[in-house]
């Protein structure tokens, strides 16, 4: 009888890969003096959208992992979020810390109103902001967890083989107030997304559970009121189209009329016979 002792070692290679999509968004410009503006549509807020994929290199399976991504929410106690949403890819599973979820997911509506202090502060503009220059590049706040307070998002990743993964996208409407109140400043959204490996289906375990952390962030910027918002191809669509139909309607009520068919003036010739 020969007994041998063989060295069975368990190891697995995990990638968090992360994107911003898109990596920059550029804000509608606002004027406070105009009324018109303070009630601002769902459909022109700026949408942040982040993707965390966590993928299986192998050579071992994985059983169980937590996924947790940090995500900046209120900045002195003012929501920064107007409605979010979380979509799973595969075997994953996320929900976000009680404490927050009520106001980290708000409910839908047509319209996101600007606060009135928003709206006074046309009236208390802050000298010192108004002669800050454009886009300098000095002047980025970083919305981070550092600055702002943040909810955590936390997702079970069950069964993950070699080479599969499993990817979440969270999405953000930002609301305008605080974008609104420092005209003069660019912002960077900045989430964390963090996994640990806690159990692998074998009878041996690994020297060290794999883990990381990665962050991704999104540039904001101001458009001023020179950078006026494109028109939208739809709108240029409609109005050719209804220009079309505009003069195919006068057309037709003057054919109608009999102006096609009216009798034309002799010419010098026909007049001599």
């Amino acid at each position: 009888v020969v007994l041998l002792k063989l060295l069975v070692q368990v190891m697995a290679k995990l990638v968090l890969r992360r994107a911003s999509l898109p990596e920059k968004i550029v804000l509608p410009y606002i004027d406070l003096e105009s009324p018109a503006d303070v009630m601002v549509k769902n459909e022109s807020l700026p949408t942040v959208q982040h993707t965390y994929e966590l993928h299986n290199n192998g050579p071992s399976t994985i059983s169980d992992a937590v996924l947790e991504v940090d995500w900046p929410a209120d900045l002195h106690g003012n929501s920064l979020l107007f409605k979010s949403q979380i979509i799973p890819l595969g075997r994953i599973n996320c929900t976000v810390n009680s404490s927050d979820a009520q106001n980290w997911v708000e409910p839908w509506s047509t319209m996101s109103p600007l606060s009135k202090s928003t709206e006074s502060s046309r009236h208390n503009r802050n000298k010192r902001d108004i002669s800050k220059p454009e886009n300098s590049l000095e002047n980025i706040f970083n919305m981070n967890c550092t600055s702002v307070t943040c909810v955590k998002i936390i997702c079970r990743v069950g069964l993950l083989e070699k080479e599969k993964g499993v990817a979440i996208n969270i999405q953000s409407q930002l609301k305008m107030e605080i974008f609104v109140k420092n005209r003069n400043q660019q912002f960077t959204f900045q989430s964390k997304g963090s996994f640990v490996v806690q159990e692998m289906p074998y009878k041996a375990k690994p020297v060290e559970y794999p883990r990381d952390t990665k962050m991704v962030q999104t540039l904001i910027e101001r458009s001023g009121p020179e950078q006026a918002m494109p028109v939208p191809t739809w709108c240029i669509v409609v109005a050719v189209l209804g220009g079309l139909l505009l003069v195919a309607l006068v057309t037709f009520l003057f054919w109608k009329c009999g102006f096609f068919k009216r009798n034309l003036p002799p010419t010098e010739t026909e007049g001599l016979l």
